[in-house]
């Protein structure tokens, strides 16, 4: 539904950015595919914002 890869490139992060980002949001939501990519991108986005 999101494209996480491209929000990474567009936001500068790194790769060990994202997989950290990725779980713990999964911890969050672990069954919520929807909510689980929402919160990817917005924390890539919230994280982007930072640098």
């Amino acid at each position: 539904m999101f494209d996480i890869k491209k929000a990474a490139k567009e936001y500068g992060l790194s790769r060990e950015q994202i997989a950290k980002i990725k779980r713990e949001v999964r911890q969050e939501f672990p069954r919520d595919e929807v909510l689980y990519e929402l919160h990817v991108i917005r924390a890539i986005m919230s994280k982007g914002h930072a640098y």
